[in-house]
């Protein structure tokens, strides 16, 4: 099942707007294919970076030799995403 789409109107200032279009018809997309893709990236590097500070932080306060954790061989896991 596709999902279903809302349009949403946003205001932009002029120098962005001129760099989203030139960016958008180099990738050969329309407006709302280009400001889709960007967000998702972003969505995505975002969350990415969440996962990533979080193993940090996690890993970080491990006992040395992971196996001391009581976890199997030092495994992190992750708890919800808020």
């Amino acid at each position: 099942m596709a999902n279903k789409s809302a349009k949403v109107a946003i205001s932009l200032p002029e120098d962005i707007l001129e760099a989203v279009e030139m960016e958008r018809k180099a990738k050969g997309e329309n407006l709302s294919q280009f400001i889709q893709r960007v967000i998702e990236r972003l969505l995505k590097k975002g969350l990415f970076s969440y996962l990533k500070r979080r193993y940090r932080s996690c890993y970080c306060s491990l006992p040395a030799g992971g196996g001391e954790s009581g976890l199997p061989g030092g495994t992190v896991y992750f708890h919800g995403y808020d």
